[in-house]
């Protein structure tokens, strides 16, 4: 997947804590939060559903976005992902259950596109082992 800043939020199964972050490869640092290499925090408190994502076009965009957000209250966080994601559903369930090096496309779900993204908004993946 290519390159792109994102600022995004997780949380584990009992949703009793939430995650803030910023990465220039969301699909990475999804796989990173899901195998326990996405930090202390994350680790400890079982941070693998991602619960809420917007891409930016520059990273600092997104720092930006990330510091603004770090700021918000808890009730904040909680209705921004209830604005796009009432269900709380895993948004990344699906992204690391393609067969290696398969070329896959994924469908960017309306909610979550930005304007600038085209329509159906697509990302082409392909997925390298080592």
């Amino acid at each position: 997947m290519e390159r792109q800043p994102a600022v995004y939020l997780r949380t584990n199964r009992k949703r009793n804590a939430l995650y803030l972050g910023v990465t220039n490869n969301l699909f990475r640092r999804d796989w990173e939060h899901r195998h326990g290499k996405g930090g202390v925090f994350s680790t400890r408190y079982n941070m693998t559903m991602l619960v809420w994502y917007k891409y930016f076009e520059t990273m600092p965009l997104a720092i930006q976005e990330e510091k603004r957000l770090k700021g918000a209250s808890r009730a904040n966080k909680i209705e921004l992902i209830e604005s796009l994601n009432a269900s709380w559903e895993d948004l990344g369930a699906h992204w690391h259950e393609m067969s290696p090096s398969k070329e896959t496309t994924l469908t960017v779900p309306a909610i979550l596109r930005e304007p600038h993204m085209p329509k159906p908004a697509t990302i082409s993946v392909t997925v390298k082992r080592k």
